[in-house]
């Protein structure tokens, strides 16, 4: 509907990423470098969290794909 997306700064460097890689798989741990932290502290459990609240958020932007797509990241 064109109004405004509000992101959190790690929603905004997620979707920075995956743009960024559009055409490549990302891994949890490529998230939790690019975020320069390590996987355990970050824990993969917020990160799936993270890919969540983006996904939802993003849900009739017209910039959300498929989960078929999205699935290497689970």
């Amino acid at each position: 509907d064109g109004a405004p997306i509000e992101l959190s700064p790690r929603e905004w460097m997620l979707l920075d990423l995956l743009l960024t890689q559009r055409d490549r798989v990302v891994t949890k741990d490529q998230i939790a470098e690019s975020w320069a932290v390590e996987r355990s502290e970050s824990g993969s459990g917020s990160i799936e969290v993270y890919i969540h609240r983006l996904r939802r958020k993003l849900e009739g932007s017209g910039l959300a794909r498929s989960e078929e797509h999205t699935s290497e990241l689970q």
